[in-house]
């Protein structure tokens, strides 16, 4: 038995969604001690001895087995003159309390690709790397998020208008529109013909949606 692993569960887990209160938790605590690391999932006490070793009243106890086991992190199996037997479940043993739902699907469509940079990644794959206007390689270190059109004009922080850029490209961009700061490249002879025709498609692909970053849950 991994009690670390196990503490963390109680704590992180078992307490939060069972919403064990502060005298329920300290029980169950106490319980766990008498129990799991004795090596027995059982333990037998009287309300008057767990009331002098927990410093509560026999009352707050009595109501804490009682909801404790209303929630199904203990069970009572007898109650006798020796007092009550008391089950302690760990969060393993407690149906269903270990399941992880899947994480929500992620709506890229209201996604701010601007904000933080925490999307530079996706963006840098979709576009291989590559500066959107000159081509040039690019690390994490010198991309620059560019916006298509510029949010003077109305652009806005959508995967379809936040591209990566070289510093140089967006400082002399700045708030020209993509394909005409392209074509300056291409009468200034830095990109060719050919290379003009195939990044005026990509930014018609990115605009149009159909170049979509890839992902993970958000973090």
């Amino acid at each position: 038995m991994d009690i670390n692993a196990i503490a963390r569960e109680i704590e992180d887990i078992l307490f939060q969604r069972l919403e064990l209160d502060v005298w329920e938790r300290a029980l169950y605590w106490h319980l766990f001690r008498h129990t799991h690391l004795e090596g027995r999932p059982t333990f037998v006490t009287g309300l008057e001895a767990l009331s002098r070793k927990t410093a509560a009243s026999t009352t707050k106890l009595r109501e804490a087995i009682r909801s404790m086991a209303a929630k199904g992190c203990i069970t009572i199996d007898d109650r006798n003159r020796a007092g009550h037997a008391i089950t302690v479940l760990l969060p393993a043993q407690i149906p269903g309390l270990l399941v992880v739902s899947p994480p929500a699907p992620i709506d890229i469509e209201q996604l701010d690709f601007y904000q933080d940079r925490q999307y530079l990644q996706a963006l840098m794959e979709r576009q291989e790397g590559q500066c959107i206007y000159c081509l040039r390689m690019l690390t994490a270190e010198s991309a620059v998020l560019d916006h298509l059109v510029s949010q003077m004009a109305g652009g806005s922080n959508s995967y379809k208008n936040i591209v990566v850029a070289c510093h140089a490209c967006n400082s002399r961009k700045q708030a020209s529109s993509a394909d005409e700061y392209l074509r300056l490249l291409y009468r200034e002879g830095l990109l060719g013909q050919d290379d003009l025709r195939e990044r005026l498609e990509v930014l018609s692909q990115i605009s149009g949606g159909a170049l979509v970053p890839v992902i993970g849950p958000k973090v």
